[in-house]
């Protein structure tokens, strides 16, 4: 995954990047990172989002 597609998903899923972090247990300047492209993005974090995705769904 990129740092745009992260952007992408976060967006489509109606966080910020301290409210994804948060979710994440992550702190916001990674996300930051993540989506700049400072810093590469885990491999669980796919896996991670669709966690995240699923529960956006419940409520």
């Amino acid at each position: 995954m990129e740092g745009s597609a992260l952007k992408a998903k976060r967006t489509e899923l109606g966080y910020t990047q301290e409210e994804l972090a948060r979710k994440l247990g992550v702190a916001a300047n990674t996300v930051a990172r993540w989506e700049r492209g400072e810093v590469a993005i885990p491999p669980f974090l796919e896996l991670a989002l669709k966690s995240v995705k699923k529960n956006v769904k419940k409520n």
